[in-house]
């Protein structure tokens, strides 16, 4: 079948906008628009683009569809844009219908406390002034057209809901509050995506790791009008929304021949265009350039007609060929995989002197279901540490069982599932859980959006669920949380758990700690006015008694748990900026993390731009200046987007001087390649742009767990 796919276009300035269709490689189109010469879109709702003249600051609404002219658009004037307002760098438009000129065109200039709006054959632009419910609060774009004539309008902290259907726009309610804020990501951005038809008001809250974008999570909600909440939303059904400066859905992914149950985000992102597309069938996002683009703010999603381009189409056939072969290989791997335990049943005969010579060729989760299939297998007396032991990417799956997360072994590639008893909150927000931090076994996780947080072994006691250790409650007063760390295994006389924030000026720390046994957080505020520490997101390390925390530019913090009043303390070497250059950063624009292997503080640098190179440095104490390392010739290295880990690969693995990321690239048969950076060639193998799971980290088993799991 057939079928339209959007394009980008961008506008910039002069008579050849940027027209490229980002799936269909990036093709674009060469165009020569002398009406566009000298003009800024100030937005875009289907055929029509809102223009306004800079030297004059006349505006009007211009459409190419529907001929095959360039030179002859239709045009439809609008007032002049007023003197005393300057068009911010974000500004967008809804239109309350698509039949100009019979149609109200509603303007929203962010960081303003009013909205614009006219009719064309107005003489001038009227404001309607809103009434934010909480004090402070100003718009934040993007403004959004919905069902029959409504218009929303995102501020700081709410959606705004107006009534454009009349000859003037009417505030409807301004008291949608936003869902609370990503807890692992500080720069969250909502999209209201109204969708046509049903009438219902969904909302995509984009998390990006910094200023400089970098989408690294992605979450759906729903209006309830009945409970007057968004709730959180796993699937979105055959539906698929493009997300920018103009957003929309399509409600057919069928009809439209778009992918179904997927979310495309257009975001700046160091220099270039990205478009992210969020996959809600494996919740995993991937990263594309949209070649020929490199502006948001002048990007916009359009159809090829609305240029009036002739329909060019894409066969989508593929896309659900693909689909069908993939639930076929799913079906057919599971009737292998059941007629393979079939097979084992019958191995169960098989001497254990025989047996224990197949221990060190094994994965370690594979040692564990050898050891679950009779009780004699489960006597063998080989030490687990022969077995092949890798770290394993844990990830956690909503819309399944909420008990389970996904674990994925790279020496066997094979998935599996391991139940994990986290309690229930009965939000609707909540969602699945996040997962944090990793350290002897145990993995930091916390539940939804609720602020609860919880260590869990998964491997211990498996039958009922892993080892978990509720936390109390952890807020940081609407700082920043920048890490989570604990110190040893629960129970050990050293232990505690460490969670620190930061103001953005880096002056003020605050560190909570907890130990078994407490009720709650100790809590101290820390910090020095004239020492500021622009704190990396990022795990901090516990060595010889203390916690290390690393700055965005190399500086070392560190803060002793075991005082009664903890002190905060910035050693005074290193003082250089840890990439070997004079440049002092003041915000986070690249991945810092601080990993401690054999007693030595080593940091990673990934950078987000720049082909996300990767540098790393040892912490030379005998001077107390970072040097630079080649690469680690005996280690790999394990990085995702909450902090890395060192390890020795297994014998016989060729891991050794590579960094693994959690992105991979499928193969046939349902398998894949997993990612990773090659430190001595300095590239990425297979792509840098390769599917990544939302939600995902690096876990070191403990060896001494022998528990069993089930395979997928």
């Amino acid at each position: 079948m057939a079928k339209q796919q959007p394009w980008v276009v961008q506008f910039n300035g002069t008579s050849q906008p940027a027209l490229v269709a980002p799936f269909d490689g990036c093709r674009s189109h060469e165009t020569d628009m002398t009406a566009l010469q000298g003009k800024r879109c100030l937005g875009r709702d289907g055929d029509w683009s809102v223009m306004l003249d800079e030297l004059t600051r006349e505006c009007f609404l211009m459409s190419f569809a529907g001929t095959s002219n360039w030179q002859s658009p239709t045009v439809i004037s609008l007032p002049p844009l007023p003197e005393d307002t300057t068009p911010p760098s974000y500004l967008s438009c809804a239109l309350s219908n698509q039949t100009p000129p019979d149609c109200t065109v509603t303007l929203d200039l962010a960081r303003d406390k009013f909205l614009l709006y006219c009719r064309p054959g107005d003489q001038e632009w009227s404001r309607l002034p809103v009434e934010f419910a909480e004090k402070g609060d100003e718009f934040d774009g993007p403004i959004t057209p919905g069902h029959k004539g409504k218009v929303y309008v995102t501020t700081m902290v709410s959606v705004v809901a107006v009534d454009s259907s009349g000859p003037a726009p009417a505030v409807e309610r301004t008291d949608i509050r936003l869902p609370p804020p990503c807890p692992v990501h500080a720069i969250n951005k909502c999209f209201p995506v109204p969708c046509p038809g049903s009438g219902e008001l969904f909302l995509v809250r984009c998390c990006s790791f910094s200023f400089l974008g970098d989408l690294a999570d992605a979450k759906i909600f729903r209006w309830n009008q009945q409970d007057n909440a968004w709730e959180t939303v796993e699937s979105i059904g055959d539906r698929t929304f493009f997300v920018g400066r103009n957003s929309f859905a399509v409600p057919s992914a069928a009809e439209a021949g778009t992918q179904s149950n997927c979310v495309h985000v257009l975001s700046q992102l160091y220099g270039e265009l990205g478009m992210y597309t969020v996959s809600l069938d494996d919740m995993t996002i991937r990263l594309s350039i949209v070649e020929g683009c490199d502006d948001e703010e002048k990007a916009f999603w359009t159809l090829p007609t609305s240029f009036g381009l002739k329909l060019q189409v894409t066969d989508t056939d593929d896309i659900s060929n693909n689909q069908v072969n993939q639930k076929s290989i799913e079906q057919c791997c599971q009737e292998e995989e059941e007629d393979k335990n079939i097979a084992e049943r019958q191995w169960c005969d098989l001497h254990t002197d025989l047996l224990q010579l197949l221990v060190p060729k094994i994965s370690f989760i594979d040692f564990l279901h050898v050891k679950t299939v009779c009780k004699q297998w489960n006597s063998i007396a080989g030490p687990i540490h022969d077995a092949k032991v890798s770290p394993l990417l844990m990830t956690t799956r909503p819309g399944r069982a909420k008990d389970l997360v996904e674990v994925y072994d790279p020496v066997s590639e094979k998935k599996y599932r391991i139940r994990v008893r986290i309690p229930d909150s009965g939000l609707r927000s909540q969602g699945s859980q996040l997962l944090h931090f990793t350290k002897n076994g145990w993995v930091i996780m916390s539940r939804g959006d609720d602020h609860m947080f919880f260590l869990v072994n998964p491997f211990k006691d498996y039958p009922d669920g892993g080892d978990v250790i509720a936390l109390p409650r952890l807020e940081l007063l609407g700082l920043g949380l920048k890490g989570l760390s604990f110190s040893s295994v629960p129970g050990s006389p050293d232990f505690v758990v460490l969670a620190a924030g930061t103001t953005p000026d880096g002056k003020v720390v605050i560190i909570k700690t907890w130990r078994i046994g407490d009720k709650d957080w100790k809590e101290e505020c820390l910090g020095d006015d004239d020492v500021p520490f622009l704190m990396a997101s990022h795990s901090p390390v516990f060595l010889d008694g203390v916690f290390y925390f690393l700055d965005i530019n190399g500086r070392l913090g560190v803060v002793d748990p075991n005082e009664e009043e903890m002190e905060w303390n910035v050693l005074e070497k290193p003082d250089l900026p840890i990439r070997g250059s004079d440049k002092v950063h003041f915000l986070e624009w690249d991945y810092n993390y601080l990993v401690e292997w054999k007693g030595d503080l080593i940091t990673t640098v990934r950078e987000i731009g720049n082909g996300g190179s990767v540098k790393m440095f040892k912490l030379d104490r005998s001077q107390m200046v970072w040097a630079e390392l080649e690469g680690m010739e005996e280690v790999a290295l394990f990085w995702d987007r909450s902090n890395a880990l060192i390890a020795m690969p297994p014998q016989g693995e060729d891991s050794c001087n590579k960094m693994f990321l959690p992105n991979y690239i499928e193969t046939e048969g349902g398998g894949r390649n997993q990612a990773f950076y090659s430190l001595k060639e300095q590239q990425y193998y297979p792509s840098l742009y390769a599917k990544e799971p939302m939600n995902a980290i690096w876990f070191d088993p403990n060896l001494e767990d022998v528990i069993p799991v089930t395979k997928q």
